[in-house]
C-alpha cells in the first residue's frame, strides 16, 4: 500500500542535511524498505552542486550490504572519477516514527539514459559511446581486492559497522561483492549463482563427480544437458577476480549531448550509475550476465551485440573462464525453461523477444546470442513496441489462467455431481434400492439417511421412477445443488456483493469445513485495498 512506502519526512531530512534543507524533493524509486529521491537546493556561488541523489534503506540484518555498495562506488570513483558520481556522505538517519535508515548522498549526473536515446544516435555515436565504456571497463579490471588502496577505502567506509566484512578481506583468496557476499570457499561462487536463481521447484543440480574434486551441473531438462567443471579451473577463479560493475545495461549509462569539433552535437558517455552488483569476479562472470539482461534491462539488441563484441576481448580464452560461462548459461537457461512451463510473465516476454528477433545461441560461449546473417539486420524494439509485447503476453497469461480456473471449476463440479449421485445410494444402507422422491429434498437432506421417511424401491422393477429421480437431479440449479453462488469471480479475482458494495476476497482460505460427502466450504478473508 502506498502509505506504507518509505518517504523522506522532515525528521529524516534534518538528520541527513544538518545545515540547509532542500527546497524540493522528487521521488525516483520507492517501496516499503527503500527510497531514492532527488534533493534540490537553491544554488549559491560557492556551491558547485545544487542537486543530489539520496538513497535511503531501512536498517535490517542485511544492512552491511548498503555500506559495502557505497564502498564499491568509492573504489570505482577513484579510478574513473569523470564517470562515477561522487559519494559525499554515508551514514544513518531516523525518521519521525523512530525507524532507522542507512543513507547515502551522491552527486547528480544530469543527462539522458542510453535506453531513451540509443535509437536516435548515429552508428558513429553508438560506437564512440561503447568505446568510451570499454576504456572505463579496462581501468576497472585493473583493480584487485588485494590492492592496498582498495583495502584502505573498504576499511574507512566499513570500519564503524561491518567488522565481519572487514575480517573476510583479510582471508586469503577472497573475492566477490555485496550481492553474492565475499567468498573464500572454492565452491562458493557456483553455490551463490544457484541460490540467486533458485525457485520452489528444482531446475538444476550441482553435485561432485565420483572419486574427484570436480563438479557436475546437471539441468533438469534433458535437452540442455550438463557440464563438468574441473577442480583446477575452480581454484583459478579467486586469482582471476578483478573489479566488475556487472550491470552495464542501458538504464545505468548516462549520456550528455556535447558539441564536437565540427560544431555538431553528439552524445558522449557522462556517467555510470547503480553499483549494487559491483565487486571482484572473474571477467567471464560479468560477460555472462549481459546475456541474462536481454528483453528485460536491455531491449536494444544492437547495443547488446556491440557491447559483447568488445567485452569478450577482456575475457582470457582460458579453460577456467570458459567453464564459468558454460555453467552460468546452463543454470540461467534451465531456470528460464522451468519458468516458461508456468505463467511467469518476464520469462514469456523474453521467449517471445528471442523468437521475434530470431536469436539463437552461438557455439562460442563468448559470443552469446546472435542470428543468421541471411535473416537481415536486427530490428530494434522501441519503447512502445516492447510495452506492446509485454501487454500482449500479460493478456495471454491472464486468459490462460482464467481458462485453467474454468477447467478446474468444471472438473470439481463434475466430481461433486458424482459424489451427490453416489451419496443417494450410500446413505440408504442397501445396495439394491434408493429412496423415492429424493430429488425434491434439499441437498443437505440427501446426505442424511432416513430423513422424511423416504421409501426404498427396486431400480430394476421401477425404471420410470429411477429415470425421474436422475432427470430431476440433472435439472437442479446450482443453489439447490448446494454450489457456492454467493462468491463470484472476474479477472481481478474473487469477490462478493453486499448492499450494492463489491468486497474483494483473498484467494487463501482462513478456515474450511468439509462434510463426509459434500463439497468443501471455505472461509475467505477480505482483501485490503
Amino acid at each position: 500500500m502506498a502509505d506504507r512506502d518509505v518517504t523522506p519526512d522532515d525528521c529524516l531530512l534534518r538528520w541527513i542535511f544538518t545545515t540547509n534543507q532542500p527546497e524540493t524533493i522528487s521521488i525516483i524509486l520507492q517501496n516499503w524498505d527503500k527510497c531514492v529521491f532527488k534533493a534540490e537546493f537553491s544554488k549559491s556561488l560557492e556551491d558547485r552542486h545544487s542537486a543530489y541523489v539520496v538513497r535511503i534503506e531501512a536498517e535490517n540484518e542485511n544492512s552491511q550490504t548498503f555500506t559495502t555498495v557505497a564502498a564499491m562506488q568509492k573504489i570505482a570513483a577513484t579510478i574513473i572519477p569523470e564517470l562515477v558520481p561522487q559519494t559525499f556522505q554515508v551514514g544513518k538517519a531516523q525518521n519521525s516514527r523512530g525507524r532507522m535508515f542507512h543513507f547515502s548522498v551522491i552527486e547528480l549526473v544530469e543527462g539522458d539514459i542510453l535506453e531513451d536515446v540509443w535509437q536516435q544516435m548515429s552508428a558513429e555515436e553508438q560506437s564512440s559511446v561503447v568505446a568510451a565504456l570499454m576504456e572505463a571497463l579496462g581501468k576497472l579490471h585493473s583493480i584487485r581486492l588485494s590492492d592496498k588502496w582498495v583495502k584502505e577505502i573498504l576499511g574507512k567506509t566499513l570500519r564503524e559497522e561491518c567488522d565481519e566484512v572487514l575480517k573476510s578481506f583479510e582471508q586469503p583468496r577472497v573475492f566477490g561483492g555485496p550481492h553474492t557476499g565475499f567468498l573464500n570457499d572454492r565452491l562458493a561462487l557456483l553455490a551463490s549463482i544457484m541460490e540467486r536463481r533458485k525457485l520452489k521447484k528444482s531446475f538444476c543440480t550441482m553435485e561432485p563427480v565420483l572419486n574427484s574434486r570436480d563438479i557436475r551441473i546437471q539441468s533438469s531438462f534433458e535437452e540442455l544437458g550438463s557440464t563438468v567443471i574441473n577442480s583446477s579451473d575452480i581454484d583459478k577463479w579467486p586469482e582471476e577476480a578483478v573489479f566488475c560493475h556487472n550491470d552495464l545495461t542501458p538504464r545505468n549509462l548516462i549520456l550528455q549531448s556535447r558539441a564536437s569539433s565540427d560544431g555538431i552535437s553528439k552524445y558522449k558517455l557522462a556517467g555510470i550509475i547503480d553499483w549494487e552488483l559491483a565487486g571482484f569476479y572473474p571477467t567471464s562472470y560479468e560477460l555472462s550476465l549481459q546475456d541474462t539482461y536481454l528483453s528485460g534491462a536491455n531491449r536494444h539488441i544492437s547495443f547488446y551485440l556491440l557491447l559483447k563484441e568488445h567485452m569478450k576481448n577482456f575475457v582470457p580464452r582460458s579453460s577456467s573462464q570458459i567453464v564459468l560461462l558454460q555453467a552460468m548459461e546452463l543454470i540461467f537457461e534451465s531456470q528460464q525453461r522451468l519458468l516458461i512451463e508456468s505463467t511467469n510473465i518476464p520469462a514469456h516476454i523474453r521467449k517471445r523477444f528471442m523468437e521475434n528477433l530470431k536469436l539463437a545461441r552461438d557455439n562460442d560461449p563468448y559470443v552469446g546470442w546472435t542470428r543468421s546473417p541471411q535473416d537481415g539486420p536486427f530490428p530494434e524494439y522501441s519503447s512502445a513496441a516492447i510495452q506492446k509485447l509485454g501487454d500482449d503476453v500479460v493478456e495471454e497469461m491472464v486468459a490462460r489462467r482464467e481458462s485453467k480456473i474454468g477447467q478446474d471449476e468444471a472438473k470439481h463440479k463434475r466430481r461433486y455431481e458424482n459424489e451427490c449421485f453416489l451419496n443417494v445410494f450410500l446413505n440408504t444402507g442397501s445396495n439394491d434400492g434408493i429412496p423415492k422422491d429424493t430429488h425434491d429434498l434439499p441437498p443437505h437432506d440427501l446426505a442424511d439417511p432416513g430423513l422424511n421417511g423416504s421409501e426404498k424401491f427396486d431400480v430394476h422393477k421401477e425404471l420410470e421412477q429411477f429415470a425421474k429421480i436422475i432427470t430431476g437431479y440433472a435439472l437442479m440449479t446450482d443453489e439447490k445443488l448446494g454450489l457456492n453462488t454467493f462468491i463470484k469471480r472476474d479477472r481481478t479475482g474473487k469477490y462478493v456483493v453486499a448492499a450494492r458494495t463489491r468486497i474483494s476476497l483473498e484467494d487463501k482460505s482462513i478456515a474450511s469445513t468439509k462434510a463426509i460427502a459434500w463439497k468443501r466450504n471455505n472461509i475467505l478473508s477480505r482483501k485490503e485495498k
